[in-house]
This record gives C-alpha cells, structure tokens and sequence, in this order.
C-alpha cells in the first residue's frame, strides 16, 4: 500500500498535531531545576500532615528494610515520588546491600534530571553485582544524560549482552547510534526494542525519527502513524508525523493536521515556514499573510516568517533585473 493512502480519509479527524517550527525538538528529555532535597523535606512535611489518616501500627512494630522498599513502591505507584524516594532511603539505612532499593532511588534520580546522584547509586550497585544488567541500564543512561555518549553506548551494551529483553537498552542504544548517523544499526536496535515491547509509541517515534533523517520519508511516516496510534495525544509525536507528511507532498493533509493540534492561524505558520525552508516563497508568502489575518493580535512568529519570505522574492527579483 502507498503511504499516501495510509494518510487520507478519516485520519485527520482525530490527529492532534503540534509543529514548533524552527525550534522543533525530536527527543526530549525530561528534566527539572531546584534543589531535590527541598522538595523531599516538603513532601515528607506534607506525609507527616496526613500520618492520622494512616493505619496505626502495632505497638513495638519496627519495619524492615523490606516493608519500606514495598511502602516506597506503593508510593510510587500513586505517583509520589518524593514519598517513594523517601521510603527507599530508610530501606537503605536498614539495608545498605538491599540493590533493588538502590536501583529505585537511582531510577527516580534520573526521572528528576539528577544523572550524578543516579551515577553514584548505580556504580554502587555494579560493584556489589557486576552482572546486573539494569544497573548497566541506569549508568548508561545516567550518562546518556551527562552527554558522555560513548560510555553510554558501552553500558547499555553490557546491559544487553546480559540481558537481551531490556528493550529500554536497546531503544536508548538507538539514539546514540542515530547521532552518528549509524541509522542501519540504531534501526536494528529500535526493531530489538519492538519486538519485545511492541506497544511503545516513544520507540516507534524514534524508529520515525531514525528513517527520517536517513531519508527514509515513507517509512518514517509509516513508524510515526503506528506511534500515533499507540498515543494519539503526544504532541512530539504528531509533529514528526506531520513533517514526514510535508516531505511526501502531502501539504495539504499536513496543513489539516496542524489546525487539529492547534489552530489555524499556526497551521498556516507551519506550512509557510517549511515552504520558506524550501525556498517556495511564493507559497510561504501566501501562507503566512493568511496565518495573519487569521490573528494578526499576537502571531509574531508568522510575521517573521514572513519578512524573511518578503526579502527572500525581493533579492529574487533584483537579481532579474540586473542585465
């Protein structure tokens, strides 16, 4: 089937798009300012204001390093995590050896942008057992994060090598091999991840992303559409797909798209940048005057776009006319 058909028809009327152009982000990473252990104390404060709602104990109870490890996952599951990461530190403080603990805190280090504290906590545990292969997992991405991406791509080779089934590895291994354009070999690794966790719309997007960029337009779109699928309402993955509907030809499905994410005035935006980028400036500047009088209060960005656009044809003509 060509990939246009898989694009037409009903599609649009549920995609949910968003395109940042000129700043767009293929692959983020989540991260977060502020001092972490402020945010524990306020946390603990906030636990400490709700103790009477809590079962009361046994008198004489003391819980294990064990209790406080499944009371930390209990949290974690409420999406508590400051609460959790709490809990896994008095697990610690009963059990220092007890690495599942480690491993946890270590992993909710990296889910707050913290790779030197999550380093630690995984260097800890490769030395009490160098054959854990999700801590190979954490200390590659933990350095994934400080951009240190060939000791990344070192441990998260360990970690596979140790065990084949962690599909993050192999997904995680795939972005590094795609910022050195080895795209035949991040996509081997992104297919490893799939069909093990084949229901991962981020490992889809990036598989987009890696065809994409090796100019791969059909498959890309094909990749990004199994993500939309997945997780229709994310927005990076509706704006990869987008473009890889723009680079077939399909402006006009992509232009549709763009005014389901957002509106139309920045649908019209969109389109006009990726044309200027192209150099059809006839079609930018038809496109964003519209993305103006569409809302010509704030759209400044259009406006930009289309000074760039304005000087572009001005240069075009001056040229011509020059004998």
């Amino acid at each position: 089937m060509k990939i246009k058909k898989l694009f037409t028809g009903s599609l649009f009327v549920t995609v949910v798009l968003i395109l940042l152009c000129g700043c767009a982000s293929w692959r983020g990473q989540q991260t977060m300012t502020g001092d972490y252990k402020k945010m524990v104390d306020l946390q603990q404060r906030k636990a400490s204001a709700m103790k009477a709602e809590e079962p009361v104990l046994p008198a004489g109870f003391e819980a294990t390093a064990e209790t406080h490890e499944r009371v930390g996952d209990a949290y974690l599951r409420q999406g508590d995590y400051a609460a959790a990461f709490t809990e896994y530190q008095r697990s610690l403080e009963k059990d220092p050896l007890r690495l599942t603990a480690r491993y946890k805190t270590g992993m909710l280090f990296l889910g707050r942008g913290l790779p030197e504290e999550a380093l630690a906590e995984f260097e800890q545990i490769i030395a009490k057992d160098p054959h854990n292969a999700s801590a190979y997992y954490g200390r590659g991405r933990a350095r994934f994060l400080q951009k240190k991406l060939d000791l990344a791509k070192s441990d998260l080779g360990e970690a596979v090598k140790l065990d084949d089934k962690l599909w993050q590895a192999h997904a995680l291994l795939g972005v590094i091999l795609d910022t050195g354009k080895y795209y035949s070999e991040a996509e081997e690794e992104y297919l490893k991840a799939l069909a093990i966790q084949s229901d991962s719309a981020a490992v889809y997007n990036d598989l987009g992303v890696s065809r994409y960029l090796n100019g791969q337009f059909d498959k890309s779109a094909e990749s990004f559409l199994k993500a939309f699928n997945i997780n229709p309402n994310n927005r990076r993955i509706c704006n990869n797909l987008g473009l890889s509907l723009y680079r077939l030809g399909n402006s006009v499905d992509a232009l549709e798209a763009f005014k389901k994410g957002s509106n139309e005035a920045a649908a019209y935006n969109n389109i006009g940048y990726l044309q200027m980028k192209d150099k059809k400036y006839k079609e930018a500047l038809a496109a964003l005057e519209k993305a103006i009088e569409l809302n010509p209060s704030y759209y400044v960005r259009a406006q930009k776009n289309l000074d760039k656009v304005k000087a572009a044809l001005n240069e075009a003509d001056s040229n011509q006319d020059k004998p």
